[in-house]
């Protein structure tokens, strides 16, 4: 969900200085622009509490999830997880957002979109990758 609504923020902005819209439309694409970063705002603290609870359960469950745990916070993939998927693709941007000045700014917005891609893509690494590197039984 997050992922999306960042991409849409990008075309938009993308759209807005390419086609040099002015006027009604240009208000009516600030405000759509608006409501899609409140709306990426509130998804990306869902996502952070989801992936925060994930951790939790992966750390107090049984010996293979424990092991996935390792692996993740500590192991192989904790730099891609930890780093670039927790703090540059969810902490940063959700930093950025919550500062009113950046998040009225179209620059702001950008800024904070490509983290949260950046983020997507390492966790979509980090699953296919850290998936096949652990052993189903």
């Amino acid at each position: 969900m997050v992922s999306g609504l960042a991409l849409m923020i990008i075309i938009l902005h993308i759209r807005k200085r390419v086609l040099g819209l002015q006027g009604e439309q240009e208000a009516a694409d600030s405000r759509i622009t608006g409501n899609l970063v409140t709306m990426m705002f509130i998804f990306l603290i869902i996502e952070l509490f989801l992936m925060g609870s994930d951790l939790a359960v992966l750390a107090h469950s049984g010996k293979d999830e424990y092991e996935m745990f390792h692996l993740l916070t500590e192991g192989d993939f904790a730099p891609l997880f930890l780093g670039v998927e927790l703090i540059l693709g969810g902490l940063i941007p959700l930093i950025l957002l919550s500062i009113k000045r950046i998040r009225l700014q179209p620059l702001g917005q950008c800024a904070a979109c490509a983290l949260i891609l950046c983020g997507i893509l390492a966790m979509r690494i980090v699953i296919v990758i850290g998936g096949q590197t652990v052993r189903l039984f």
